[in-house]
């Protein structure tokens, strides 16, 4: 696991910008799905955590990967997001 020092920005600040900065503040469901996700990165949980986010297309999927791509790419730690994306196609 890679850790923090003192030249990287908090996690937690920046939960806070990007929520703000991309909008999905007006979205309950965004925000609440982004933030499960920031703030077990931000408290450097230990446990491996999985996410499987579903909805019709337009639902704003794509902005909440968008939005947890950019805080890991800011906190230096794009190496420990892992995306998939299984179409459901049988």
């Amino acid at each position: 696991m890679r850790l923090r020092d003192e030249t990287s920005p908090d996690p937690l600040e920046e939960i806070e910008n990007i929520i703000r900065e991309t909008g999905i503040n007006d979205n309950v469901d965004q925000e609440h799905a982004f933030r499960i996700v920031g703030e077990h990165f931000a408290h450097n949980e230990e446990e491996q955590l999985f996410l499987y986010m579903m909805g019709i297309g337009g639902s704003g999927k794509s902005y909440v990967i968008n939005a947890l791509v950019e805080l890991f790419k800011w906190c230096g730690a794009s190496e420990q997001m892992l995306l998939s994306a299984p179409t459901g196609v049988l």
